[in-house]
């Protein structure tokens, strides 16, 4: 996903490590352990979450894990998986990188036939890499990343977001079939480099297939550094072409100082984003914007189409006395449904069983729409997502976007 800049200073190095542990991963994900299998009648299906329940990732893990809490007593008052009830054990691993190897090794240690693991791909990478290596099946709460799959840490791992180039897909060919717009200045935040990046490449080239090379007229890039973003105002006005709208890739903290300094300057174009900028903890910072779109999992308004996510929302905010920061909540929620589905189709809860089963999943329902994975991949391609829009500082729902053409996995 994306987070925080000291988070990615740690990025090289936790991708360095994962290349020589993958590697070991593989010649121990084969043996599928004992607990993960179905033969103990009557006993609790253990599922563990290692992730951050304090430090910099609790705002991003707590909510899913906290919407997957939710889903799973429906699921136990329904009667569980296989006729068992499911437990879930929730370890801390304080957001710390050094810490996930111990702290999901102890998780797993319960018992577990399932493994959550942070929504960060570099904090979520090392704990998935021992679920890989210990043969348990692995989901990030929310990550965003095809490194959670074959192509990366290994065939048990899963994640049940969206890709991050869809996020750029989706606004591409809404801003051209729904809005006509043939014209873009393009804005790529470098502070969160990996999900901007991929969000940004994705927008250009879906845009590029739409409205021609000569669609994105303009292009430059900020970071939290930039105090003044005045140059790139300068050169957005100064375009020869003038732009039907700004689509800018960028996430809070940073990004409300760029939107207040571009309305500031005069320029009151349509602004599109990504789903970084759900919520509205930020909105405070832009008094009564406008003119704002972004796509999202699902709307935590109130007013989403989808009576699952309307009811989810209000559950939540029952249990927690407040509704979600952000619609990453919904995530948790998917989780069991898809694993649920997986091991009620394998018959059994071992790991590369309930993963066989996972991967013949084609538009399969869960609390925030469908989701296909195959053997290749694991995460979702071309789930349908809404387009919220803000309007006077209020965000709201506007209409739900199927992607005509979905990106690959590399975008």
């Amino acid at each position: 996903m994306h987070l925080t800049t000291e988070r990615h200073r740690k990025s090289l190095l936790v991708w360095t490590l994962i290349s020589v542990l993958v590697a070991a991963a593989m010649t121990s994900a084969g043996a599928a352990s004992a607990r993960n299998r179905a033969g103990a009648a009557g006993k609790p299906i253990v599922v563990a979450a290692a992730i951050g329940q304090t430090g910099f990732m609790q705002p991003f893990d707590v909510p899913p894990l906290t919407s997957f809490k939710i889903a799973l007593a429906a699921l136990n008052k329904q009667g569980g998986v296989l006729g068992r009830q499911v437990q879930l054990v929730v370890r801390d691993m304080k957001s710390e990188v050094s810490l996930a190897p111990r702290i999901t090794t102890d998780a797993i240690n319960t018992g577990a036939s399932l493994l959550l693991v942070p929504c960060d791909p570099d904090v979520g990478a090392p704990g998935a890499i021992v679920g890989q290596q210990k043969g348990v099946l692995t989901f990030s709460l929310c990550e965003a990343s095809s490194r959670f799959g074959p192509g990366g840490i290994g065939d048990l791992v899963f994640t049940p977001s969206q890709i991050t180039y869809l996020e750029g897909y989706d606004m591409a060919e809404w801003a051209f079939y729904q809005r006509h717009y043939r014209h873009a200045y393009l804005i790529q935040d470098k502070t969160f480099s990996g999900y901007n990046l991929e969000v940004c490449n994705g927008f250009q080239k879906r845009f590029a297939q739409l409205a021609g090379s000569k669609g994105v007229v303009g292009t430059d890039t900020v970071s939290s550094t930039d105090t003044s973003i005045a140059a790139t105002i300068t050169r957005i006005k100064g375009t020869a072409t003038k732009p039907n709208f700004i689509f800018i890739c960028t996430s809070p903290p940073p990004a409300p100082n760029f939107l207040r300094q571009i309305r500031a300057a005069g320029i009151n174009l349509p602004i599109l984003s990504d789903m970084a900028m759900d919520g509205t903890y930020w909105l405070k910072a832009v008094p009564n914007l406008s003119n704002f779109y972004y796509p999202s999992a699902g709307s935590i308004y109130g007013d989403d189409p989808n009576p699952k996510i309307d009811a989810l929302v209000a559950q939540y905010k029952r249990l927690t006395g407040k509704r979600p920061d952000t619609a990453y909540m919904l995530y948790g929620a998917a989780i069991v449904d898809l694993w649920a589905k997986a091991v009620a189709k394998a018959g059994t809860t071992d790991a590369k069983a309930v993963a066989k089963a996972l991967e013949t999943f084609h538009n399969v329902p869960t609390t925030l729409g469908t989701t296909t994975y195959t053997s290749t991949s694991h995460i979702a391609l071309a789930r349908p997502m809404d387009i919220m829009q803000i309007q006077d500082g209020k965000p709201s729902y506007l209409q739900i976007w199927h992607v005509r053409k979905p990106p690959g996995l590399k975008g």
